[in-house]
C-alpha cells in the first residue's frame, strides 16, 4: 500500500473526530486507497457503526437519496433493492448488503495507540467519556511531561470540557487534539501545550507513527513567545501607559505597542504580548489584539455605540484581561466591568502614539 496516501487518509479520519456523531459511509470508504479500510479496521482506528437508513443511488445520473429494502434474489441471495422512476430498462436497482454499513472513529483505541507509540508510563484513563483521556507520562530532563488526548472542544459544550481539562492540564502538560486547536473564546488560557494530532501522525511500514521531526518543530513553534514586562512590585495599573505605534509603512497594520511604567519604556509586538493566533504561520494577531486597538482608538473606552463593538468583542474582553495580566504580572483587573452609559474602561492609559489630544 502507498503509505503517503494512507497517511493523508488517516489525517482526514482524525479530523472527522472533531465532528459530532460523524460516520463514514460506504460511499466515503470507496474513495480511500485500496485495502485502506481493512488496514484501519485491523489496527483499530475505526470500527463498525450503526447501519445507515438510506444511500445515494448510483442507478442513474440523478443520484437520488433512497431507502432500499432487503430482498431475496433467486440465484443471488439477499440484497438491497429499490424502485427507480428514472430507469426504463429495469424496475429495480440492486445493491450489495454492505452498502448500508457505516464506520466510526475508535477514539479509545486511538488513545491507547498513541500512548504505546510514545512509550508513556502509566495506564490510559478515560476522564470524560469519549472526549478526554490521560495517556500517560514521560520523564524528560528534570521535568515529567503528562500527555492527554481530547476531542470536541469546539462542540456546543466545549467550554464545559475545557473546564474539566483545566483541572488536569498544567504548564508541563501536552494535549493532543484530533483536529484544530480550541478557539480562544472557548478556552482562553490553556495551561499546557496543545498539538494538532492530525498534523504529526503518519503511517510507515504498515503502522502508525508520530513524525518526530514534525513533533519537535511543533513543540518549538508552540513555545510561548510572551515576554513578561519587568513590572515593579509596587506598580498599579494606573501607572501603566500603552501607546499603539503607527505602522512603519503605509498600508500595514498596527503590530507594535510602547509600554511604559515610570521611566522604564519597552516596545513589544503583538506576539510578545501573547496576543497571536498560534494556529497560523506566520503568526497573525488574535482578536484580543484587535480589541486592544479598538480600545486605543477611543482612549481606553468602549461601549455598544463604538465602531466594532459586538458580542464577539464582549466575549473576548476577559481574554484581553488575561493577556494583560500575564504580561504585567498584576492580579487586579486591567479593564473595568461593563457599566451602563460608561461601557468598558481601562484602568491604564491607552491611546495611539502622537495622537492629537
Amino acid at each position: 500500500m502507498e503509505h503517503n496516501a494512507l497517511t493523508l487518509t488517516l489525517r482526514r479520519i482524525l479530523r472527522s473526530a472533531e465532528e459530532e456523531d460523524f460516520v463514514f459511509t460506504s460511499d466515503t470508504v470507496k474513495q480511500w486507497p485500496d485495502d485502506a479500510l481493512d488496514f484501519f479496521e485491523h489496527i483499530g482506528v475505526i470500527g463498525s457503526g450503526n447501519n445507515a437508513t438510506g444511500i445515494f443511488c448510483e442507478g442513474c445520473e440523478n443520484r437520488c437519496w433512497v431507502e432500499p429494502e432487503y430482498v431475496q434474489r433467486r440465484g443471488k441471495g439477499p440484497q438491497l433493492a429499490h424502485c427507480c422512476a428514472n430507469r426504463e430498462d429495469t424496475a429495480f436497482v440492486y445493491h450489495p448488503l454492505d452498502t448500508l454499513k457505516t464506520w466510526r472513529v475508535n477514539h479509545r483505541e486511538l488513545a491507547r495507540e498513541i500512548a504505546q507509540i510514545l512509550d508513556l508510563q502509566g495506564v490510559v484513563d478515560e476522564i470524560s467519556q469519549d472526549r478526554f483521556w490521560f495517556l500517560g507520562s514521560m520523564l524528560g530532563g528534570k521535568k515529567t511531561r503528562r500527555f492527554y488526548l481530547g476531542r470536541g472542544f469546539n462542540f456546543d459544550d466545549g467550554q464545559q470540557l475545557a473546564g474539566i481539562a483545566d483541572e488536569y492540564i498544567d504548564s508541563d502538560s501536552i494535549l493532543f487534539v484530533f483536529g484544530e486547536v480550541p478557539d480562544e473564546a472557548i478556552w482562553p488560557n490553556p495551561g499546557g501545550m496543545i498539538i494538532n494530532l492530525a498534523g504529526i501522525v503518519a503511517i510507515t511500514k504498515d503502522e502508525i507513527i508520530l513524525d518526530s521531526v514534525e513533533l519537535v518543530r511543533v513543540l518549538k513553534k508552540r513555545k510561548s513567545a510572551l515576554r513578561p514586562f519587568p513590572t515593579p512590585p509596587d506598580a498599579t495599573w494606573k501607572k501603566l501607559i500603552i501607546r499603539v505605534l503607527p505602522p512603519e509603512k503605509e498600508g500595514l497594520n498596527n503590530t507594535h505597542v510602547e509600554l511604559q511604567i515610570g521611566r522604564h519604556v519597552e516596545i513589544r509586538s503583538f506576539v510578545e504580548m501573547g496576543m497571536f493566533d498560534d494556529r497560523t504561520e506566520p503568526k497573525e494577531p488574535s482578536f484580543a489584539w484587535t480589541l486592544l486597538l479598538m480600545l486605543a482608538k477611543n482612549r481606553g473606552e468602549m461601549n455598544w455605540s463604538t465602531e466594532g463593538a459586538s458580542e464577539k468583542a464582549r466575549s473576548h474582553m476577559n481574554i484581553l484581561r488575561n493577556c494583560l495580566r500575564n504580561v504585567f504580572q498584576m492580579k487586579d483587573t486591567p479593564i473595568r466591568d461593563y457599566k451602563k452609559k460608561k461601557g468598558w474602561q481601562t484602568e491604564f492609559t491607552l491611546n495611539f502614539k502622537n495622537a492629537s489630544p
